[in-house]
């Protein structure tokens, strides 16, 4: 069992969902954004994601998936304008609204997500397991 599974036993799927804005610790020589830091949580896929510019009067829409394991994103650029979570067995859903840049966000095994953008963005993606093998597409 991770630390993450740990601290959230008893609350349901969708409030498992971990959304934290991060501090970077800056100097003279860099800034550095520590997003994970968990021995127990192991990653076995990375992906770096630059979310293009939508044409005019669309969104970009990311996702619409879940996996069978613990995903996490850190928004390094830009503004995630909804975040769209479902858990897949009892159907609660959650919608997040504006979330920013440096901001961390850890997904459950089992909770479909889907990411809507409005400008460019940077995102970072990681997953226990590599992709595609854990993907199973959602409908929202």
């Amino acid at each position: 069992m991770t630390n993450l599974q740990e601290n959230l036993l008893g609350k349901s799927k969708i409030e498992q969902v971990k959304i934290e804005q991060i501090s970077p610790e800056d100097d003279k020589r860099r800034t550095l954004w520590e997003f994970h830091n968990d021995a127990k949580l192991k990653f076995g896929n990375g992906r770096f994601i630059e979310v293009k510019e939508p044409e005019a009067e669309e969104k970009t829409v990311l996702a619409g998936h879940y996996h069978d394991d613990v995903e996490v994103f850190y928004l390094a650029k830009g503004e995630i304008e909804s975040f769209v979570l479902e858990d897949i067995e009892t159907k609660e859903r959650k919608t997040v609204k504006s979330i920013g840049q440096g901001t961390k966000i850890i997904i459950p095994a089992g909770i479909a997500h889907q990411l809507v953008f409005t400008k460019p963005a940077i995102l970072l993606s990681f997953n226990e397991t590599p992709t595609p093998d854990n993907t199973t597409p959602y409908e929202f």
